[in-house]
């Protein structure tokens, strides 16, 4: 099955939830709340879909 989010990107401060993460340097970001946040790693985020 493929599921679509409509998300360019998900996000997660747990980067033992991505599969091959790697490190990169410092990226900042604006959240909708305006908070700001560096994003330090790019890979695959693995997400869990329940049935119903």
């Amino acid at each position: 099955e493929l599921y679509d989010s409509g998300s360019t990107c998900h996000i997660s401060p747990y980067h033992n939830n991505f599969e091959n993460f790697v490190k990169i340097p410092p990226k900042p970001f604006t959240a909708t709340n305006k908070q700001s946040f560096d994003a330090v790693g790019l890979g695959e985020l693995v997400l869990d879909v329940l049935n119903g």
